[in-house]
C-alpha cells in the first residue's frame, strides 16, 4: 500500500508535549506534499481508544498507525519521541531526527519528478 512511495514516519504519543507540538507542522507538510506523493504516518504504541479520543480534539490530517507491541519502534530503534524518518520510494532512509527539524530540501529529494512530455 505504501510501497513505492516516499514516506515520513514519525513515532509519537498523546502524552508527549513535543509530539503534540509537532502535529501542526506535520499537518502543514501533509497539506503541501501529499498531492506530490509524500505519505506521512504517525506511529504510536498507545491504546486505540486513547488515540481516537485525542484525534477527536486534535486534528491529524495524516495517517496514524498503532504499534501496540512496539515491533515497528523496535525495528526503527526508537530511542526517544518524537522521532521521524524520511524514506525514499525504495524504502531507504534519507533523513532522521526530530520532525520539526526536517527541511524541505530533504523532502524535495524524495518526491517524484515530473518531466514535460
Amino acid at each position: 500500500m505504501l510501497a513505492g512511495r516516499p514516506l515520513l514516519i514519525e513515532f509519537w504519543a498523546t502524552w508527549c508535549p513535543p509530539c503534540r507540538a509537532s502535529i501542526a507542522h506535520l499537518n502543514d507538510l501533509d497539506k503541501k506534499y501529499h498531492d506530490r506523493g509524500l505519505e506521512i504516518v504517525g506511529v504510536t504504541s498507545e491504546d486505540k481508544t486513547v488515540v481516537e479520543r485525542f484525534r477527536a480534539r486534535t486534528p491529524m490530517h495524516y495517517a496514524v498507525a498503532l504499534d501496540a507491541d512496539q515491533a515497528l519502534a523496535t525495528e526503527f530503534q526508537v530511542q526517544a519521541i518524537p522521532q521521524a524518518w524520511l524514506l525514499d520510494k525504495e524504502g531507504r532512509v534519507v533523513w532522521s531526527g526530530h520532525p520539526m527539524e526536517l527541511d524541505e530540501q530533504s523532502i524535495a529529494r524524495v518526491l517524484p519528478t515530473h518531466s514535460a512530455t
